[in-house]
């Protein structure tokens, strides 16, 4: 996907340009958490068809999605910065995006507030992320106590607060706007589980 050209000094446009970025990323993570949600939050019915179709499958399917989300959501808020090998490199995250607004002077109270509240649930995932996923921490690992623990409703937050962050962000600096909350298409997880339905049925009345 290209990258849309703004005017402005070449300080503002990296900012517009990189938000750009960001927000492609927090579409796809976004997709992501409405795939899981589909498929695993969705009522009685919905699981059930799932352990009619493919139990092992779609047990397995649901681990390697919390794992790749919480993984997303780790990227997205990690350090402005990292060090490899010695050198500097920028993160494409909340908080470069927070240092390049102050830089322009366009941070606002209310962006500062929604950052906040994204690092907020960042301490409820980090330890998984570090520990389990992009690592295996080995006393975590063998101890075998779950870790990062929280509810439904604080993912939920969570993903409420990344569209306002992307909506603030994308107000303050003249970018359009882009709400992605919910997204569906042809070929989407919608049809999927309508494919399994058909199929169940079918096999059912054979």
């Amino acid at each position: 996907m290209s990258l849309p050209f703004f005017e402005g000094s070449s300080s503002l446009l990296e900012l517009k340009t990189s938000f750009v970025a960001f927000r492609q990323d927090a579409m796809w993570l976004r997709h992501c958490y409405n795939m899981y949600h589909s498929l695993y939050e969705s009522g009685s019915e919905n699981d059930g068809l799932l352990r009619a179709s493919a139990e092992v499958f779609f047990y397995n399917l649901s681990n390697i999605l919390v794992e790749y989300i919480i993984l997303q959501i780790a990227k997205l808020t990690d350090p402005a910065t990292s060090k490899v090998q010695g050198i500097t490199r920028d993160n494409l995250t909340v908080a470069h995006l927070n240092a390049e607004l102050k830089k322009n002077k366009l941070m606002s109270p209310e962006i500062c507030s929604i950052s906040k509240k994204l690092m907020q649930y960042r301490n409820l995932i980090v330890s998984v992320r570090n520990k389990l996923i992009a690592h295996s921490d080995k006393a975590t690992r063998l101890d075998g106590n779950p870790i990062g623990v929280h509810t439904p409703e604080e993912v939920s937050r969570f993903f409420s607060d990344l569209q306002k962050y992307c909506d603030t962000v994308g107000k303050q600096i003249g970018a359009d706007p882009s709400d992605f909350s919910v997204q569906a298409g042809q070929g989407d997880v919608s049809d999927l589980l309508s494919a399994l339905k058909r199929s169940n049925k079918a096999l059912g009345e054979s």
